[in-house]
């Protein structure tokens, strides 16, 4: 139902958010209209994701302006939370690949099963880890639907480990001592 004051809309005010120029409605007090309020929320909001302002600043900015911003940190509060659960995970931990030095790929690092690091050996190279493995690309998804009414809502971060490097010398098959750094 509409409130019995009308509502006169007002002047709109540039507005820096993430360094952008947004143009939006000004800051609402706590007992202001439920017509200027909606107002403002959707002029907002279609600003804010008009200008791509990212998640974390939008919310911000909207809690803000709206004199909501208990609530806003709430649910940054509440999806942080899941985030940093769920990326410590092993279920959803996921080894995409490893890299050297200068962050190339190195097919041949995992043994047979394409899932473990080849151990440091002596024997056949193609057995033994290979040189220079210093990075492990690594994948997490975080799933937000407890947060959306178990709605599918999920977050995929790929990310890179640096591992611990250390120098070993190991023999070949032939019996010729090789330096591994890895």
């Amino acid at each position: 139902m509409a409130s019995a004051a009308a509502f006169v809309p007002k002047t709109t005010e540039v507005v820096k958010v993430a360094g952008k120029s947004v143009i939006l409605y000004p800051a609402l007090p706590v007992d202001a209209p439920i017509d200027e309020k909606c107002h403002a929320y959707h002029h907002n909001r279609n600003a804010l994701e008009t200008a791509r302002i990212p998640a974390r600043e939008l919310l911000e900015t909207m809690g803000n302006r709206l004199n909501g911003s208990t609530f806003v940190t709430g649910e940054t509060v509440e999806y942080l939370e899941v985030f940093n659960t769920s990326w410590v995970n092993p279920d959803r931990f996921i080894i995409l690949s490893y890299h050297n030095s200068a962050g190339n790929l190195i097919n041949d690092a995992t043994d047979a099963s394409g899932l473990d690091l080849k151990q440091i050996q002596q024997g056949d190279p193609a057995i033994c880890r290979p040189n220079d493995v210093r990075f492990l690309k690594a994948r997490v998804i975080c799933d937000f639907a407890r947060l959306t009414e178990n709605q599918p809502c999920s977050l995929q971060v790929d990310y890179y480990i640096e591992l611990p490097l250390s120098v070993r010398n190991v023999a070949d098959d032939q019996g010729v001592n090789r330096v591994l750094t890895t």
